[in-house]
């Protein structure tokens, strides 16, 4: 029996208009867990202000089926160093058996990323392990070597505020397993406005998001009922597939680092840029379209699923270069350096900067243009190819 989410789509948007795209895509994530040949464990961020309703999505899974909810993590929890208990003991102490095949829920990631370098490179290397789904070994002075190893399928949903930029560049070094998703504007988010129609509802937002609950509650029962699908990959369209891989290929190049050099005057200069294989990406942001075409009720993914790929693939990057992509693809995928400064509230000079990092990222093209009062202006513009994925 096919998955129906059209209930779950019409409550959540009554009760949280704006929200149901952002419920669709845990729900695309955890839909992972169904597909019988995805091994590597799928992850999606929620990015946003403190007040974006990001938290209200994930508190819709509370106490969920498939659900592990954790308010306090860290990676050092996958696997214990505890000396004092047997393996049996372990094993109900351990993070990691008991996250298999669930969906592990950690609403505020932001101290976990907010914390020193030397600190969030041993996290994201220990995450960048885990999320191998090969399991995880470590060695400790007081257990010695242990871990799980073997295949340890799970998918990890949690919520931020917007990285810091050397976050993004430890990423870069380390290889990236993060999926993000910005939080989109809301009604929510209009509320200080209409403070006194919120007080007059006569649903409180508790009564709400029980509501909000049990539907999404069904669409998990209605995957569980699925046991393990056969995912046929021959009924996929290519040209849809081909779209996935150019986005992961273009997220790469968004989340890619250019080494600053310094020079004998005391200035920086650009050195060799680093940007990561596309082909890892295109494979997670590949098993979440298909999650997606399950929660929807196919068997194939098809072009409605490239929306949610594409939301994931321009935000999985530094936050001021999402939304310089964003602003880009309003305009029609070309605007100048004033419009550039105006929209970061950033100088001329960092706009420019910016906008020559993409440049030789590879995501876009500047160029100069002579308007009809004259003088000359810089523009950037999207590559051909990516217009094509990213326009209308």
């Amino acid at each position: 029996m096919a998955v129906d989410c059209t209930k779950a789509r019409e409550v959540v948007e009554r009760n949280f208009p704006g929200l149901w795209f952002v419920v669709e895509a845990i729900l695309s994530v955890i839909a992972t867990l169904f597909i019988e040949d995805i091994i590597n464990p799928a992850s999606l961020f929620l990015i946003g202000a403190a007040s974006s309703s990001k938290g209200t999505v994930l508190d819709m899974l509370r106490g969920l089926i498939r659900i592990y909810w954790s308010d306090e993590f860290t990676p050092s929890a996958f696997v214990s160093e505890t000396a004092n208990k047997t393996e049996d003991e372990l094993k109900k102490i351990d993070l990691l058996p008991r996250i298999k095949d669930k969906a592990l829920v950690v609403p505020e990631l932001a101290p976990i990323f907010g914390a020193r370098s030397d600190v969030l490179k041993k996290t994201i290397s220990v995450l960048t392990r885990v999320l191998d789904g090969e399991g995880y070994t470590r060695d400790a002075a007081t257990a010695g070597n242990r871990g799980y190893l073997g295949p340890h399928r799970f998918v990890f949903l949690g919520a931020s505020t917007p990285f810091e930029d050397h976050v993004w560049r430890i990423l870069g070094k380390l290889g990236n397993r993060l999926c993000i998703l910005v939080m989109p504007e809301t009604d929510d988010d209009d509320f200080p406005k209409d403070f006194s129609r919120v007080l007059r509802e006569e649903k409180s937002v508790k009564e709400k998001l029980e509501e909000a609950r049990v539907v999404v509650c069904d669409v998990l029962d209605q995957l569980e009922s699925l046991k393990v699908v056969d995912w046929d990959r021959e009924k996929d369209p290519q040209e849809v597939v081909e779209k996935i891989s150019l986005l992961a290929e273009l997220s790469g190049g968004l989340r890619g680092n250019i080494q600053r050099v310094r020079c004998d005057n005391g200035q920086y200069e650009r050195g060799f840029k680093q940007i990561e294989s596309p082909k890892r990406f295109t494979i997670l942001l590949y098993n979440i379209a298909r999650g997606r075409a399950l929660v929807n009720g196919r068997m194939n993914i098809d072009d409605s699923d490239l929306e949610l790929v594409r939301e994931i693939a321009l935000s999985s990057c530094p936050y001021g270069r999402y939304r310089l992509m964003k602003f880009l693809i309003s305009n029609g995928g070309e605007v100048e350096t004033i419009a550039v400064e105006e929209l970061l509230g950033c100088s001329k000079a960092y706009a420019l900067d910016l906008m020559r990092d993409l440049e030789e990222l590879g995501v876009v093209n500047v160029f100069e243009r002579t308007p009809p009062q004259g003088g000359r202006i810089k523009m950037i513009q999207l590559k051909p190819e990516y217009k094509a994925v990213l326009l209308p």
